[in-house]
């Protein structure tokens, strides 16, 4: 992919031109927006910046213009705009504090994959409960009960885990902070 946009890059270059490319993401989970950008990783690498535009998890009305990777600027926030009908057109409605990686972490808490990760919690909350426990015991928990291991992680970000090395040579071990507060 790389051989087709470096030229398409270089022509841009010489003409001062700006190139748009538009892209669908896919709907598999990405820790991050600019992951989630179908096809090449190319797309992504070659650009100097990437916006992302969805729906507005607050207002279904509401679609956002978000940025995710920029090399030319400094970070900045993105804008809220809606399809104004009659005739339909772009009615843009301010700026809003929120960067395209802040959409994306949200999206593991959506349908199944939210009760998946809440039952998890629960499970990790109470196998944590009597101490410490190296990270491999903890796989092969979950592994015994039906837990999928990336299922496991996204429910220890929720919790009070202290992630720590048992030794210089040793494994991890996690540790549930009893004084801490639980977000779920």
């Amino acid at each position: 992919m790389r051989a087709v946009l470096e030229p398409l890059a270089e022509i841009a270059r010489r003409r001062s031109i700006a190139v748009i490319l538009v892209a669908h993401t896919r709907k598999a989970w990405a820790s991050f927006a600019d992951d989630s950008v179908l096809g090449s990783r190319a797309f992504v690498g070659l650009a100097r910046a990437v916006w992302h535009v969805t729906k507005d998890p607050q207002d279904r009305t509401r679609r956002l213009f978000l940025p995710g990777k920029s090399n030319l600027s400094r970070e900045t926030s993105g804008l809220a705009f809606w399809i104004a009908p009659d005739p339909a057109r772009v009615q843009w409605l301010g700026p809003v504090d929120w960067q395209a990686d802040d959409l994306v972490a949200e999206e593991p808490t959506r349908g199944r994959k939210s009760e998946a990760r809440n039952a998890a919690v629960d499970w990790l909350r109470t196998l944590l409960r009597d101490g410490a426990m190296s990270v491999q015991e903890i796989r092969k928990a979950a592994r015994e009960v039906g837990f999928s291991w990336r299922t496991v992680r996204r429910a220890a970000e929720t919790l009070p885990i202290e992630r720590r090395k048992k030794s210089f040579d040793g494994g991890w071990e996690w540790r549930l902070e009893s004084d801490a507060k639980v977000s779920i």
